[in-house]
């Protein structure tokens, strides 16, 4: 059975907050040297690729 508009909107915003969380996470990351340089750039570049 299929979402109705309400809930797949909803769905989305949820979808969307999630992904903003990510760049924090990765600066966070980079700043306590758990990535490099190179691995940042290359994870940064893949939020978009959703």
């Amino acid at each position: 059975m299929g979402q109705s508009y309400p809930e797949f909107k909803r769905f989305v915003g949820y979808a969307i907050r999630s992904l903003a969380e990510v760049i924090p996470c990765l600066y966070k990351a980079k700043m306590h040297n758990y990535n490099s340089e190179e691995q940042f750039t290359v994870n940064y570049k893949l939020r978009f690729c959703v």
